[in-house]
């Protein structure tokens, strides 16, 4: 859409659909995580492929590293050390 004013022309873009922070389920991005731990993956590709950026992938697996994000196959490697 084009408006005109005082100082010309002002183009707006009009934006559909959501907008903002996304919000991920728990159980979300425990498997997005875990993916990311196995052998050879990389942070920035499965962050990419989930469109994310690598750094917010990468908080998430400083979480599940410090306990506040439960990984299964890491809740599965603790119960085997026992």
């Amino acid at each position: 859409m084009e408006l005109r004013g005082p100082r010309g022309v002002s183009r707006i873009e009009v934006l559909n659909g959501p907008t903002g922070r996304r919000r991920w389920p728990d159980d979300l991005k425990a498997r997005i995580v875990a993916e990311s731990f196995r052998p050879g993956a990389r942070v920035c590709d499965v962050a990419a492929k989930y469109g994310l950026i690598a750094r917010h992938l990468s908080g998430w697996r400083g979480l599940a590293r410090k306990g506040d994000l439960v990984v299964q196959w890491m809740l599965s490697q603790a119960l085997c050390r026992w």
